[in-house]
């Protein structure tokens, strides 16, 4: 009998959101300051991982001879709305996350463009509510051209800074329409994996999480890289990317 497979995914890498998706679980929480403090806030401000932490991420997946699949956001997007490409806003870790991808440790999955609504600053946080709705970027009410500038953008960000083809798509917050599956194919995207239900769409994937150990940037960034080893040293199966899962 075969090891069954697993495929290890972090999201949010390059997302802007960890610095302004600012919203409490509880009410009264997301007034004025009280949704960045402990105990009301949910979600930002956190850090951006570093090359030290992927140093330490690549030793441990060579050590451990598994793989993971990193979901960059294409751009980091700035408070005034101006995009900054995740190589030039992180060129330290973008050249960790390079070495990983030569070295045949890590797949790229593009995670959208911007992971929010940048226009009419609906992305900023708010005084007396959350702002978490405008940190997903592929709603229906996104008009299809937009959707498909931004899936195009994003492509070629990744592709001609990682020098790979990408053909996994992880939708920022598992939202995406038909119109999104649409415009990643047109992207040369082959899978959409996220929080959803599996079913094939033309010549795309979509794939569901069941064989895959999803988790975000932020609990490497709050609890260390010994939080990846406690996933994989829990996981009785073979690592695989994403891109690879049958």
């Amino acid at each position: 009998m075969s090891m069954e497979e697993i495929a290890l995914r972090m999201d949010d890498v390059g997302a802007s959101s960890k610095e302004f998706e600012q919203y409490s679980n509880f009410g009264p929480g997301n007034l004025l300051f009280l949704k960045r403090m402990r105990p009301f806030r949910a979600w930002a401000k956190y850090r951006e991982l570093d090359d030290k932490d992927w140093s330490q991420i690549l030793s441990m997946l060579e050590r451990k001879g598994a793989r993971l699949t990193v979901a960059i956001t294409a751009c980091w997007v700035e408070f005034d709305g101006t995009l900054v490409p995740f190589p030039d806003k992180f060129a330290g870790e973008a050249g960790a996350i390079r070495q990983g991808v030569r070295a045949g440790l890590l797949e790229i999955a593009n995670h959208g463009l911007t992971h929010c609504v940048v226009e009419g600053g609906l992305f900023r946080p708010r005084a007396l509510e959350g702002n978490r709705r405008f940190h997903r970027e592929f709603w229906p009410w996104i008009d299809p051209e937009k959707q498909l500038e931004h899936m195009m953008r994003s492509q070629e960000i990744l592709r001609s800074y990682f020098g790979v083809d990408v053909t996994t798509f992880v939708p920022p917050g598992n939202v995406f329409t038909d119109t999104t599956i649409d415009a990643a194919e047109k992207a040369g995207i082959r899978t959409i994996n996220c929080k959803t239900r599996e079913c094939l769409s033309g010549g795309l994937r979509v794939m569901s999480d069941d064989s895959v150990a999803a988790f975000h940037d932020r609990d490497i960034a709050v609890n260390g890289p010994a939080f990846l080893e406690r996933i994989i040293a829990g996981r009785k199966a073979g690592f695989v990317f994403v891109r690879d899962l049958r």
